[in-house]
Parts: C-alpha cells; sequence; structure tokens
C-alpha cells in the first residue's frame, strides 16, 4: 500500500511539474552523452597521435652527450638488445633577428629516417644555406619562402664552430612531429624561450661530432603511443642504453684527451723546430757580421795605409835632410803611443779574464742549480698530472653521486604530494553523501584505499634508496675527509665544488712549475752565447796583440838603422838616407795607428754601426751572467714555491700533489658504480 502510494506521487508531482522534469531529464543526458563522447574519443585520439607520429618516422628515443656523440657511438647503440635502428644527427640554439628584437630558433638537421618535415609551402632544403621555416614562427616574424635570415650565436662560443654560414634562405614552410604542442621548448641562451625551429640540409653543419642520437625501439611500433605497452617497451630499451653509458663516455672522453695531447706534442715539435731554426739563424747573423766587420776593416786599413804611404812620400820629398831628426821625434811619439796601446791592450784582456770568471762562476752556479731543480720540475710535472687524473675522477664520482640523490629525493617529494593530494581529496569525497556522489567520486573511493597503499609502498622504497644512497655519500666524504682537514665536505654536491677548486690551485701550480722551467733553459741558452761572444772577444785581443808586436818589432828595426847612421861617415849617411827612402811608410803609419785600431777593437769607436752595435752586444752579454745569477736565485725560489707544502717536495724527493686523493677513494667510487648500476 505504502508504495503505491509513492508511486502514485511520483507521477503526480511530474504532472505538476512537468517542465523541471523534462529539464533535469535533458541536463542529465547532455551529461552523460558527454561524458560518453570523452570516454569514447580517448582512444581515437591515441590511435590518430600514433598513426601521425609512425607516418612521420618519430623517434622513440633521443640520446644526447655533453661531449658530442660518434659514429662509434651509433654503432654501439644499434648492437643494443631492442634497438631497431639509430641515426646520428647535429642541432644547437642561435639567434634570429626578427625585427627589433632577437628571438631563440631551434636549427636542426634534416634526418633521412627519423622525424620527416611536413612542407606547407615552397620546398625542403637541399643544399648547404638553405633552410625550411617552422610554420608558427614564420606567421609570428613574418617571414617566408624567399627570405633571408641572419643567425647569430647569442654566447661566447662563435657561431662558424658549428655552423657553415650564418646566412640561410627560407626555401619552405613547414612543421614537424617533435613539435605538436604550442611550446617550442626552452634554451641557455636569449631569453631562454625557444620561439620556433629551423630544418637545414646536414651539409650546413661542420661540427666534427653529433650533438645527439635518435633511436627507434624495436616492435615499438605495433604498440600505440602513451599506451603501457609502449611505455615498457621503450623504458626496456632505456634500460639496456644506460648499461652502456659508462663505457661509451669513458671512450669519448679517452678520444678527446688523445687527441688533444696528439695536438700538444705536435704543436711542441714544432716550437722545437722553430727554435732550432732560430738558434742557427742568429749563428749566421753573427758569423755575417763579424766577417764584415773584418773586411770592413781591412778595407779601412789598406785606404788608410795608401794615404800614409802618399804623406809619407810627400814628406820625404819636401824634408830631405830633416827626416832624420823628424824621424827621431816621431819614433818617441809612436813608442809612447805603442805603450798606451799595450796598456789599453792589457787593460781589455785583464776585463775579459774577469768577464770569463764571471761567466765560469755563472756557469758553474747555473749547472748546480739545474741539476737540482730540473729533477724536481720534471718530476713536479709527473706527480701534478697524476694528481689531475685523481681530481678528475674524484669530481666525476661525487657528481653522479650528487645527481643521484637529486634524483631520488625529486621522485620521493612526488610520491608524497600524490599521497597529499589523494588523501585530501578522499576525506573531501567522504564527506559527501552517497546520494550526491558522482559515479566517478564513488570510483575514486572505491580505488583510492588499493592506490594509497601503492604510493606507500613506493615512498618507503624510495626512502629507503635514499637513506642507502645517503649512506654511501657518507661514506664517500669520510674516504675524502681522511685526507685531510682541506677535504671534509658535508655533501657530495660541496664536495664537487671543493675538488673543482683544487684542480684549478693544481693547474695554477703546473703553469708555475712550467714557466720555472723556461726560464732556467733560457738562462742556460744565454751564458752558451756569452761563451761564444768572449771566444769572439778574445781572438779580436789576439789579432791586437799581434798588431801591437809587429809595430813594436818595426819601431826597433827604425831605431836601430837610426843609430847606426848616425855613427856611419858622410858617405855612410847618404846610404842611409837613400835606405831610410826606401823605407816603406807604413811601418811608421802602422806604429801610429795601432793604438787607434785597439781603442776601437776595445771601445767600438769610430767603425761601422754593425760592428759598434755587434760589440755593444757582446758587452752586454758578457756583463750578463751577474744579473742573471739573481735571477736564477728567484727561479729557484719559484720553483720551491711550486713544489711547497701543498703540493711539497720533502727530503726524499717526492711530491704530493694538491689533490691529496688516494687508491681508496677511487675504491669507493667503484663501489657507488655498482650501487647504481643494481
Amino acid at each position: 500500500m505504502k508504495k503505491n502510494m509513492l508511486r502514485k506521487d511520483f507521477f503526480m508531482e511530474i504532472r505538476k511539474s512537468w517542465g523541471r522534469f523534462i529539464s533535469i531529464f535533458l541536463i542529465v543526458a547532455l551529461g552523460v552523452a558527454f561524458y560518453a563522447g570523452i570516454r569514447a574519443s580517448e582512444p581515437s585520439m591515441r590511435i590518430s597521435g600514433d598513426a601521425y607520429f609512425d607516418k612521420e618516422h618519430l623517434m622513440d628515443i633521443k640520446v644526447m652527450g655533453t661531449m658530442g656523440l660518434t659514429e662509434e657511438d651509433v654503432e654501439a647503440i644499434e648492437d643494443v638488445d631492442g634497438i631497431e635502428l639509430a641515426e646520428g644527427t647535429y642541432s644547437m640554439d642561435a639567434l634570429c633577428n626578427t625585427g627589433d628584437t632577437e628571438q631563440v630558433v631551434h636549427v636542426m638537421a634534416m634526418q633521412e629516417h627519423f622525424n620527416d618535415v611536413q612542407v606547407s609551402e615552397g620546398r625542403l632544403p637541399e643544399k648547404e644555406g638553405e633552410c625550411l621555416m617552422d610554420e608558427e614562427f614564420a606567421l609570428a616574424s613574418g617571414y617566408g619562402v624567399g627570405d633571408t635570415i641572419t643567425l647569430s650565436s647569442g654566447d661566447e662560443d662563435p657561431l662558424e664552430d658549428s655552423l657553415t654560414t650564418d646566412v640561410f634562405e627560407v626555401v619552405g614552410i613547414g612543421n614537424s612531429p617533435l613539435y605538436i604542442s604550442f611550446g617550442r621548448g626552452s634554451s641557455t641562451i636569449g631569453n631562454g624561450e625557444v620561439s620556433g625551429f629551423i630544418a637545414v640540409d646536414p651539409d650546413s653543419f661542420c661540427m666534427d661530432v653529433y650533438s645527439e642520437i635518435c633511436v627507434r625501439v624495436t616492435d615499438a611500433e605495433q604498440e600505440i603511443a602513451y599506451t603501457d605497452g609502449y611505455t615498457s617497451l621503450t623504458d626496456a630499451a632505456v634500460d639496456a642504453l644506460e648499461k652502456i653509458e659508462d663505457e661509451r663516455c669513458q671512450a669519448r672522453r679517452k678520444e678527446i684527451v688523445d687527441e688533444a695531447e696528439g695536438e700538444l706534442a705536435d704543436a711542441q715539435a714544432t716550437v722545437d723546430e722553430e727554435s732550432q731554426t732560430l738558434a742557427d739563424a742568429r749563428i749566421e747573423l753573427e758569423e755575417g757580421r763579424s766577417q764584415a766587420a773584418r773586411e770592413l776593416a781591412d778595407a779601412r786599413q789598406a785606404l788608410e795605409d795608401a794615404q800614409a804611404q802618399l804623406d809619407a812620400a810627400r814628406q820625404q820629398i819636401a824634408d830631405g835632410e830633416a827626416r832624420l831628426a823628424a824621424g827621431k821625434e816621431e819614433l818617441s811619439t809612436q813608442q809612447a803611443a805603442l805603450d798606451s796601446g799595450r796598456e789599453q791592450y792589457e787593460s781589455g784582456m785583464a776585463q775579459l779574464e774577469q768577464q770569463q770568471a764571471q761567466l765560469d762562476a755563472s756557469e758553474v752556479q747555473y749547472l748546480a742549480q739545474y741539476a737540482q731543480q730540473m729533477p724536481l720540475i720534471e718530476q713536479g710535472k709527473q706527480e701534478i698530472a697524476a694528481g689531475k687524473e685523481l681530481l678528475t675522477t674524484s669530481i666525476s664520482e661525487m657528481e653522479t653521486l650528487a645527481d643521484h640523490l637529486s634524483s631520488l629525493r625529486e621522485e620521493l617529494a612526488e610520491i608524497n604530494n600524490a599521497l597529499t593530494e589523494g588523501n585530501k581529496k578522499y576525506e573531501e569525497y567522504s564527506a559527501i553523501s552517497d546520494s550526491e556522489r558522482t559515479e566517478e567520486q564513488k570510483q575514486f573511493l572505491e580505488d583510492w584505499p588499493e592506490e594509497a597503499k601503492k604510493l606507500q609502498a613506493q615512498e618507503t622504497e624510495k626512502t629507503q634508496s635514499i637513506t642507502y644512497a645517503e649512506a654511501v655519500e657518507q661514506e664517500a666524504l669520510d674516504a675524502l675527509a681522511e685526507q685531510g682537514e682541506d677535504f671534509s665536505y658535508k655533501s657530495a654536491e660541496e664536495a664537487v665544488a671543493g675538488l673543482q677548486g683544487k684542480m684549478q690551485e693544481l693547474l695554477a701550480r703546473e703553469q708555475t712549475l712550467l714557466a720555472g722551467e723556461q726560464e732556467l733553459l733560457a738562462y742556460g741558452q744565454q751564458i752558451e752565447d756569452g761563451k761564444a761572444q768572449l771566444a769572439a772577444a778574445r781572438q779580436t785581443l789576439a789579432a791586437s796583440k799581434q798588431q801591437i808586436d809587429a809595430g813594436q818589432a818595426q819601431i826597433d828595426a827604425a831605431w836601430a838603422l837610426i843609430n847606426s847612421q848616425e855613427a856611419s861617415s858622410p858617405a855612410e849617411r847618404r846610404t842611409w838616407r837613400r835606405e831610410s827612402r826606401r823605407l816603406p811608410p807604413a811601418g811608421r803609419n802602422t806604429s801610429r795607428e795601432l793604438p787607434r785600431q785597439l781603442r776601437r777593437s776595445l771601445t767600438g769607436r769610430r767603425r761601422s754601426p754593425m760592428a759598434r752595435g755587434s760589440w755593444r752586444r757582446r758587452k752586454m752579454i758578457l756583463r750578463r751572467p751577474r744579473r742573471k745569477s739573481t735571477r736564477l736565485k728567484i727561479l729557484s725560489g719559484m720553483s720551491r714555491t711550486a713544489a711547497a707544502p701543498s703540493p711539497s717536495m720533502t727530503g726524499t724527493g717526492t711530491m704530493r700533489t694538491g689533490c691529496g686523493l688516494s687508491g681508496r677513494c677511487s675504491r669507493q667510487s667503484s663501489s657507488w658504480w655498482r650501487l647504481s648500476s643494481a
């Protein structure tokens, strides 16, 4: 009876308010239709998107490397199980002028097997200097087919290091499957936001290595994008690729280091060859100068002798009988000049011996310094190289540890946020009466407890992973701290910064050590030059001594002739007069010129510009040993500074590098790599 009354009341209410009943009915029907349409369109959208991606050969995985990727990396990726195809390509970010502003564009090379570009206007690039522009970017910037754009680097690296030209002609406008949303990504140049892309021919890039590798997963094309099947395939491929990551990174780093060492060896060989050429040229120049000086002196001497002979002949004719008395006076004068020349010669020889003694002392000091410093310098260079290698390894390990911890903490934070939001929504839906709840709310209340358990299990797992990773981090930090107070750090990030600072200190010490080595070798070369200059000066003084002895012999012969003539008869006097007329005037002139020649040889006066410059240089080099001995002391001080406590040279000749790392730290890092692989 009661049910009949309710049914009658229900129909009576409907008959009284037909308009409200129809409105509610239509609203419910419309909501159900929308919900059914949305639920039915989801798989259709997935299928349509997957068909578009398969048609344009969109890549499944992108592999990138900070040191670039090589053809060997492509082959290694293709050899991984689950990888169907891999292809290397080039890309970079650049600034494009769009009127009053510059916007960031992503420049990418067109590929043969991946990421086909759809042309909506014009054609694809076919040669260097042509490009296809993003349709959205072309509409916003006003560029069209046939226009020319100019790119710029946007940072300190020149654009020529990556592209063969900075001017491109727009030959087409289109779209890429890489960009299916309005956003175009971020960048490290310009305003930080990529405004569009341009596709160019691979010949427009001049890079030695690939910037990225596109990968196609085996059987991924059979799965539909955004489904669990596709995700599981690609995740398995990513895990397989990560297993060869360390091997390929080490191979690439070794390739770069070997190339740099080869270029350094070639440069050193070139420097050595040019240094030898320069030394040979200097020797040849000095020999040419010496020969020119001798030839010039001989020519001047011959000219002066000829003039002296002419003057003597005229004087003999004019003086006649007065020549004998004048000859006595002249001989006395020339004897005094010759004595003065001999004194100058002896003074020059004493100065030469003094310079020789100073040079010998400097050479002895240099050899002692060389024997003391050069082994330490060589040992320091070897140990600094070992310290750099240890520091590089430790920095790499600490960076990996810090990145792993940061990733785990971010994942834990995401799980906590999901739990918080789910619990909040669960409480909110629970407060709603059962009759007022929607189907979606009811479904959420039924599913949430199980979902919360999964999230809590993930939270526990991530917390354990973080705890273990933090323990590993602390163990690595403790291993570093055992090296000394300078290696005590609170976290891996702080350790990375500290170790990088120590690497810079080690590089600065290496530069100081190399500078000391170059100065020591330069000083040795200067001593050798000084010895050569002293030998040349000694030869010059020996030639002057021969001239003095010859002049003295001529003067003695003249005095003997005069004395014999004074004691002879008038007939003998007439004979002496005839003999004196036949006496070569060169004897008198030679005796007068010898002191002046000696002064010229010792002081460089009244000689050719080349000879004066050569003598000044010779004297400068002879004085250098006194100054260079002081420089050598400074150099040895620099060497001691470069080898002082950090790094320091002990009494046994060993050097302890500034990094302070030992094999224990390396073993600790190896255990960390095993942890990350696991």
